[in-house]
């Protein structure tokens, strides 16, 4: 993955949490502050996503005898943002009710799945 992925995804969620909060008549800062960051993340994902190129290897001049196949390193896991935004939206629900402690719960669970599954790998 790469890793500006997961901050226009970071950002495009934060823009549909805008978008559903106007179906409740928010105060006008409230849809600033947080259309203000979701905006404020994609620029950052479009800066990374300029900025971070994958580096090509060197040209081999002859091929290794019996190399295994190398797997490719990961450039970022999944499974840590998922736990982050668990975390976050746990820590958010003691204000905002048991819908976003359960919506975290359901993150996290994603997250630890994810995790498993790169450990097993």
């Amino acid at each position: 993955m790469r890793p500006w992925v997961a901050l226009a995804g970071w950002a495009a969620l934060l823009a549909l949490w805008t978008a559903v909060q106007l179906l409740f008549s928010p105060a006008l800062l409230t849809v600033l502050l947080l259309g203000g960051a979701s905006l404020a993340v994609f620029t950052l994902a479009a800066v990374v996503a300029v900025a971070v190129r994958p580096v090509a290897s060197p040209p081999t001049v002859t091929p290794p005898v019996a190399a295994a196949p190398r797997r490719s390193p990961r450039v970022l896991s999944p499974a840590t943002p998922l736990l982050a935004i668990a975390v976050a939206a746990i820590v958010s629900g003691a204000e905002l009710g048991t819908w976003c402690i359960l919506l975290g719960a359901l993150v996290g669970a994603c997250g630890l799945a994810a995790l498993a599954f790169e450990v097993r790998r």
